[in-house]
């Protein structure tokens, strides 16, 4: 991967990062005017169809349409280890626009947290991006475990938020967005990969494309369900957190991308990725504070 290609892909995940921080906060106040009453399917089904119909959500869709495209044309041009990470940067726009929302400045801790995730960042992505090309080609047995083991993680945080409630709920359920989240992430790849070698045909009637489609609408569900539950300082760091760690396994494991090698490179890498995480964690809650939800 060329340090232009390195730079585009960085500039597009950037700016999907933005634009899926603006889609958060409309899709939040959307479920905010939405109740969930009770754990049964017709319960859930209400609360879907409510959802769809709010304008907030519609206009969140559309918004989040446009920087899938750019996170779709990040991930065709770098790869998972790369792109992934930088989305975490969305808390940091999520945290502006929360502030432009309520015509309110950002304070001294919020600003210095930004700079120790945007340094953070930068760190993992200088010493983990290796500096010559990675394989982007899937292997299957890796990628089937991996399916696996995503499954039965969503299954649990799902099975799980029904025995709690609250802030545990919402990050139970924030936790399975995230793994579908990782997920949808290698098959967009995988996907884009495909339209560039055999064209529209070739994708739409290939199993990413629609996995694409079943995994990204469990997650959408699964995101609402979560932002439902309880505020966005329980869900949000679930799914900022598992979403870029799942992604780099992915990455590394199923598509071959390499990480660079050596005791201090590894050692930076994980220090980066720990702080950036961390960071994006506390960015979160100083965005949505302890908000008491009905």
């Amino acid at each position: 991967m060329s340090r232009a290609h390195i730079v585009e892909a960085a500039l597009a995940a950037l700016a999907a990062a933005l634009l899926f921080a603006l889609g958060s906060a409309l899709q939040h106040r959307s479920s905010e005017s939405a109740r969930l009453t009770g754990a049964r399917l017709a319960d859930l089904s209400a609360f879907v169809r409510s959802v769809l119909h709010h304008p907030a959500w519609a206009l969140a869709l559309l918004v989040e349409a446009v920087g899938l495209g750019l996170h779709a044309i990040a991930l065709h041009v770098g790869t998972l280890v790369l792109v992934q990470p930088v989305l975490v940067s969305t808390v940091v726009f999520a945290l502006a626009v929360r502030r432009r929302l309520d015509r309110d400045k950002l304070a001294g801790p919020e600003m210095g947290w930004a700079v120790v995730l945007t340094v953070g960042l930068a760190v993992f992505l200088v010493t983990a991006t290796p500096p010559h090309d990675t394989a982007h080609r899937a292997d299957l047995v890796p990628a089937v475990a991996v399916s696996a083991f995503s499954v039965l993680a969503v299954v649990a945080a799902a099975v799980g938020s029904r025995f709690t409630s609250g802030s545990r709920r919402a990050m139970l359920l924030g936790a399975g967005a995230g793994v579908t989240f990782a997920d949808v992430a290698a098959l967009i790849k995988t996907s884009g990969d495909i339209l560039v070698s055999h064209g529209f045909d070739g994708m739409v009637t290939s199993w990413p494309f629609w996995g694409v489609l079943v995994v990204g609408g469990t997650g959408v569900v699964l995101n609402q369900l979560a932002f439902q539950a309880g505020p966005l300082s329980a869900s949000l760091p679930a799914i900022q957190t598992i979403d870029p760690i799942l992604s780099v396994v992915l990455g590394v494991v199923v598509y071959d991308e390499q990480l660079r090698h050596g005791l201090l490179p590894l050692g930076a890498e994980v220090v980066g990725l720990v702080v950036t995480l961390v960071a994006a964690g506390v960015l979160s809650r100083l965005s949505t504070g302890p908000t008491p939800r009905p």
